[in-house]
């Protein structure tokens, strides 16, 4: 009987976990650790402007217009590959559909099927947030209020623990740069 009362929380604990459809997310029909030459292969037809080199990650990135990947509002795809021009972050810029966001509502129904939520803010009004995490990725959708963007990120675990770690050190040395002045 004890042995029961441990087994039910836990089977239905597994059985109420979102299904996880890969641990490497594709977002566009690309997986974050992509190379540039697959990635570029991956977008062909589609023009790919190099926008320069990312200072978390000192890789190159790209940028493409939304047209051609069938997905309802999105206007730009930025690209962010590490220094070893290996795909480290995938951001799309969409437009929010409008009063209430409802881009954002369809994009986190999307998600929400597919990955665990790590945290989530959806306000009837102000900023939209959701996070999601899986083995080796975070995604993160971004909706300000007051705003007709929001953005949809996929990140490896090692571009966001950089992203992280370079703004905590800038915040620092900004405080510490203030309180000299006082």
């Amino acid at each position: 009987m004890a042995r029961m009362r441990f087994l039910f929380p836990l089977l239905f604990g597994l059985l109420t976990l979102p299904v996880q459809a890969q641990d490497i997310p594709k977002p566009l029909g690309v997986p974050l650790g992509a190379g540039v030459s697959d990635v570029k292969a991956a977008f062909a037809g589609k023009f790919l402007e190099e926008v320069g080199e990312n200072r978390f990650t000192n890789g190159p990135m790209f940028a493409t217009s939304g047209t051609g990947f069938d997905v309802e509002d999105l206007n730009k795809v930025l690209l962010i590959f590490d220094r070893q021009e290996r795909l480290a972050a995938l951001q799309m810029t969409m437009g929010t559909g409008g009063f209430g966001k409802p881009a954002y509502d369809r994009v986190l129904g999307y998600l929400k099927s597919q990955y665990p939520v790590i945290s989530s803010i959806n306000p009837r009004v102000g900023d939209k947030k959701a996070v999601f995490e899986i083995k080796n990725a975070r995604i993160k959708i971004d909706a300000p209020h007051m705003s007709f963007d929001m953005t949809v990120t996929y990140m490896a675990k090692s571009f966001h623990k950089s992203f992280t770690d370079t703004i905590s050190s800038e915040k620092s040395a900004k405080r510490k740069s203030e309180a000299s002045r006082f």
